[in-house]
């Protein structure tokens, strides 16, 4: 099976239900699928149970997978899915979104990656991860959050700034 690519191993799966074709996949991409959720939730209990949702989901509706964009992509688009799905269930107003923290912040010296990439607004943390961290195409990042290609390089550009300025901001103090 390591020896099939991630297209072939879909249409074993596809074709006649192999298991231990799904689990290659699922050895293949739950680790990344796990880190990605992680950074966008900021909670790795809630990263973990969107995970193996989206994991089980893309196992339950694999016929529907049409080769659009990677598998990869589709996953990550999925358990992006169960992770907002999660996040709107566990939130008191389901309309209502967090403040944005601000950019003018002060952070202390030992200011990290990961202290910066919370405070960036949640689309701008998503788009900058998919494609910095996780290698997508910005066209990919787009299909993954569902969102258009135009506004997932905004996301992009904005994020790249408000890093910049945030990163530069801690070193000067």
């Amino acid at each position: 099976m390591q020896d099939l690519d991630d297209h072939q191993l879909v249409l074993l799966v596809q074709a006649t239900g192999e298991v231990s074709a799904y689990d290659e996949l699922v050895r293949r991409h739950q680790a990344p699928l796990l880190g990605f959720l992680a950074s966008v939730a900021g909670d790795d209990a809630i990263a973990e149970d969107a995970t193996q949702r989206a994991l089980f989901k893309a196992y339950r509706k694999i016929e529907q997978f049409a080769a659009r964009s990677s598998f990869r992509t589709w996953l990550f688009s999925i358990g992006y899915r169960e992770w907002a799905q999660i996040k709107r269930k566990r939130s008191p107003t389901p309309f209502a979104s967090p403040p944005e923290p601000a950019v003018e912040m002060a952070f202390e010296r030992t200011m990290d990656l990961e202290a910066a990439l919370a405070c960036l607004p949640e689309a701008e943390r998503t788009a900058l991860l998919l494609c910095d961290a996780f290698e997508m195409s910005n066209a990919e990042a787009a299909l993954a959050m569902d969102a258009p290609l135009g506004s997932v390089k905004t996301y992009i550009r904005r994020a790249r700034q408000r890093m910049r300025a945030i990163l530069l901001e801690s070193d000067d103090e």
